[in-house]
C-alpha cells in the first residue's frame, strides 16, 4: 500500500479533478526539496490509476487485481527507472527502453506508467532520448519525473511536463505527522530546523544517528579551524561518514557563520543549537575567506555525486579551510 502524506492533498485532489474531467496530463514533473515525499506521491498516484475499482474520492480499493499486482510489485503497467546500483547516472539505454515499454499494450486496458527518479540524474543523451517520447506520447501513458533539482533538467524537458511543486508544510502539520511516526522529544525541533522543515528528512534525522554523526563531524571541523589537528587526519576520519551528508553539514555551518559575521539575526541561522560556537569560529578568518569556503563547499557538493576521489575531496576542503586567513 502506498503512503499518504497530509501535505500532499491539495496537489493530489487537483490531479483527481483533472482526471475526472478528462484533462489529465501525459507527463508530470514533481519538484521540491528532499524530504517532502515526492516519490511517495508518485507511488500513490500510480496505485490509484492502476486500480480497476477506484473510489470516487480517489483512493485505490486495495482488493481488485490491479491493486493486488501493484502491492506485490508485479504490475506490468508500472515501470520505474532509477540510477542502477553500480552507476552514478541514468543512462540512455534505460530511457530508450521506455519507448519500447510504452508501445506495448496495457495489461488491463488502462494507463501505462513510468516513474523516473531522480530525473536530474539523466545524462544528456538520456534526456534527449526522453524528449522524443515526451513530444509524441502514446495514448494512455503517463511519465512521472521526480526531482529536487529541476534546473538540472533541460528546459525542453521541463516545458513538456506539467509541474507540481511541493513546499514545506506548516510547522504544526509537520510536527503532528512526526509525532504520529513516533518522533518527539528535544531533538524534534532541531531535526525539523536542520531539515529545512521537510518532514521525511526530519524523521530520518530525529530517529537515526544523524545528530551524533553531525556532532563528530563538527568536532573535527572546529579543530581544523583552530589548527588543533592535522586536516589530513580529519579527512581520513570523515571517510566513515556519508560524503554528501558531511558536505551538507559543512555548507550549513559556513552559511550560518557568514550570516553571523555579517550581523544578521542569530535566531535565523540553521544550526541554532551550536550558534554560540559558530559565532566564535566565524571570527577565525575573514568574511571574504568564508565566502570562498562556501564556494568550495558548493563545488564539493556537486563533485560528491560524480566519480570523485572522496579522500582527496575531503583533504582539499579541509586543507584549504586550515590555510584561510
Amino acid at each position: 500500500m502506498s503512503v499518504s502524506l497530509p501535505w500532499h492533498e491539495p496537489q493530489f485532489q487537483s490531479l483527481l479533478t483533472r482526471l475526472r474531467e478528462n484533462r489529465f496530463p501525459h507527463a508530470l514533473l514533481l519538484t521540491g526539496r528532499p524530504g517532502l515525499g515526492k516519490h511517495f506521491f508518485s507511488a500513490k498516484l500510480a496505485e490509484v490509476l492502476l486500480c480497476l475499482e477506484r473510489h470516487t474520492v480517489g483512493s485505490a480499493c486495495g482488493k481488485c487485481r490491479g491493486c493486488q499486482l501493484y502491492r506485490a510489485h508485479t504490475h506490468t503497467d508500472l515501470h520505474e527507472v532509477n540510477v542502477l546500483e553500480d552507476k552514478k547516472v541514468i543512462g540512455v539505454d534505460q530511457i530508450r527502453a521506455i519507448s519500447d515499454y510504452l508501445s506495448l499494450k496495457s495489461q488491463f486496458g488502462g494507463y501505462k506508467i513510468v516513474i523516473i527518479s531522480p530525473a536530474d540524474k539523466m545524462n544528456i543523451n538520456a534526456a534527449n532520448s526522453l524528449l522524443k517520447t515526451l513530444e509524441e506520447p502514446p495514448m494512455w501513458s503517463l511519465l512521472i519525473l521526480v526531482t529536487a533539482h529541476p534546473a538540472s533538467l533541460p528546459p525542453t524537458i521541463r516545458s513538456r511536463c506539467q509541474q507540481l511543486s511541493f513546499v514545506t508544510p506548516r510547522q504544526e502539520v509537520a510536527r503532528a505527522w512526526l509525532n504520529e511516526q513516533g518522533a518527539n522529544g528535544d531533538d524534534l525541533e532541531l531535526a525539523l530546523r536542520l531539515a529545512g522543515g521537510a518532514p521525511l528528512a526530519a524523521l530520518e534525522i530525529a530517529t537515526g544517528d544523524w545528530l551524533e554523526r553531525r556532532r563528530q563531524i563538527f568536532a573535527g571541523f572546529e579543530k581544523v579551524l583552530l589548527n588543533k589537528v592535522d586536516p589530513i587526519t580529519t579527512a581520513a576520519e570523515w571517510l566513515k561518514f556519508d560524503a554528501r551528508a558531511t558536505i551538507y553539514w559543512l555548507y550549513s555551518w559556513i552559511t550560518d557563520m557568514i550570516r553571523l559575521r555579517t550581523g544578521n539575526d542569530s535566531e535565523g541561522i540553521i544550526n541554532g543549537d551550536i550558534g554560540g560556537r559558530l559565532e566564535q569560529l566565524s571570527g577565525v578568518i575573514t568574511s571574504q575567506s568564508w565566502f570562498k569556503c562556501l564556494d568550495e563547499a558548493s563545488d564539493a557538493w556537486r563533485y560528491a555525486e560524480s566519480q570523485v576521489n572522496t579522500p582527496l575531496l575531503f583533504e582539499n576542503l579541509l586543507v584549504a579551510l586550515a590555510n584561510r586567513k
